[in-house]
């Protein structure tokens, strides 16, 4: 009978990460004895399947930290791309939670592509991440796609849809730069996801 692989299987270094890293995600707000027992179960059993929201959602803050166990499988900075295996779409079904996951892990800067990945299909855009370097801990981003114009206030992710498959932004702002500039229009990757703009710290 063939091994079931579970998500954790994918992430051999998954015993260097720790209740305390896992806590951090959590806001502190965690029984730590619990959670180091229910850290040491997801170690000691990486196949296991999430039942519930509530197990779906530990799983994801566990994720966070062992996508940082090995950065250079999920990115790839010359190319500005954020790889999602198409597998991990079988543990997480809402993509664009998990795609949060992946930027919250990789803290990608200006603009990156995100890509699923698939062993037999190649690559298909999922949409594009913005993070601009924020310069002000107030004020707001304008983002124009044609003639739609949507504001973004600084310390949010918001998600700006983008179907197709490139899109020309224009971005402004007094608070934030993109790539060097206040002002700039660019040409992105459009999606399923659309456009995640990051403008937290």
């Amino acid at each position: 009978m063939p091994k079931l692989t579970g998500l954790f299987d994918h992430f051999p270094k998954l015993n260097t990460v720790t209740a305390d890293m896992v806590t951090a995600w959590l806001g502190g707000k965690a029984d730590a004895k619990l959670l180091e027992n229910r850290l040491g179960n997801r170690i000691l059993y990486p196949s296991a399947i999430p039942c519930s929201a509530e197990d779906i959602n530990f799983d994801l803050v566990i994720l966070r930290e062992a996508v940082k166990t090995q950065p250079q499988d999920f990115i790839n900075q010359n190319l500005r791309l954020i790889y999602i295996p198409e597998e991990f779409g079988q543990f997480f079904p809402d993509l664009r939670t998990l795609a949060v996951a992946f930027v919250d892990a990789l803290k990608p800067r200006g603009i990156t592509s995100i890509v699923l990945k698939s062993a037999t299909l190649g690559l298909k855009n999922l949409g594009s991440v913005i993070k601009p370097e924020v310069i002000s801990p107030s004020g707001t981003i304008l983002i124009r796609i044609h003639d739609q114009k949507y504001e973004v206030k600084v310390g949010c992710l918001t998600v700006i849809p983008a179907e197709s498959g490139k899109v020309d932004i224009n971005f402004q702002s007094r608070a934030a730069k993109l790539l060097g500039k206040d002002n700039a229009t660019l040409e992105v990757a459009g999606g399923k996801l659309g456009l995640l703009v990051d403008t937290r710290g």
